[in-house]
């Protein structure tokens, strides 16, 4: 399952920042990316400073807003989500270094995605971050806040290509498919029993019937 956005928008990729500014990771931003950020507003101030805003969704050359148009412009997002699965300490991820500007529609559809199934989210920022990114933020987080990685969900090899639902899922289609394999095995063989009864029941009758004839 993806965003609506990212399957409209795939085929083309990141072309003009239609995703997100890559000039605006906070980690290449600050000089240290472990700054804790306290609200959005401070992380575009910040990026607003620095950069003169060139892609799709800029609002006069800045990553600024307009009022009640807060999804057609870039809008501060988490790459790992703080209320993802991942690093359930949701203060690891509030550092510049798990930033960047986003498109806000892209942004608003990933986090409607994350409260339903977090792995769709984070496959899907990982096919438009590229995985080495991805992971790269991960051991920034963790490099940060060394403790959160006792509280994280992130496999080791920071990718998620076979997932547990999706094997029990697999597993309990293929037990069902079995069960109806069995079912369908004894239904057979009792008709054919009951063929075979019924068969010989006629026979014995016919049999009978002929010797009281005679």
């Amino acid at each position: 399952m993806n965003t609506l956005y990212y399957i409209n928008n795939k085929d083309i990729g990141n072309v003009d920042y239609n995703f997100y500014d890559p000039n605006t990771f906070g980690m290449d931003i600050y000089e240290e990316p472990c700054t804790l950020i306290k609200s959005n507003s401070d992380f575009r101030n910040k990026v607003n400073k620095n950069i003169k805003c060139r892609g799709t969704w800029c609002i006069n050359e800045t990553y600024n807003c307009i009022l009640h148009k807060t999804t057609e412009c870039y809008s501060v997002e988490y790459i790992i989500d703080t209320n993802g699965e991942e690093f359930i300490n949701s203060k690891c991820k509030q550092i510049a270094g798990n930033l960047v500007m986003s498109y806000g529609r892209w942004n608003s559809q990933l986090d409607m995605l994350s409260k339903y199934d977090y792995d769709f989210n984070i496959d899907e920022k990982t096919a438009v971050y590229s995985k080495e990114r991805i992971g790269e933020i991960r051991n920034i987080i963790i490099k940060c806040n060394p403790d959160c990685i006792e509280t994280s969900s992130t496999p080791n090899n920071n990718t998620y290509n076979i997932k547990d639902h999706d094997i029990i899922t697999f597993t309990i289609v293929l037990l069902i498919f079995l069960s109806l394999c069995v079912i369908f095995y004894i239904i057979k063989n009792i008709i054919n029993i009951c063929s075979e009864i019924l068969c010989r029941a006629r026979y014995e009758r016919q049999h009978v019937f002929s010797i009281n004839v005679v």
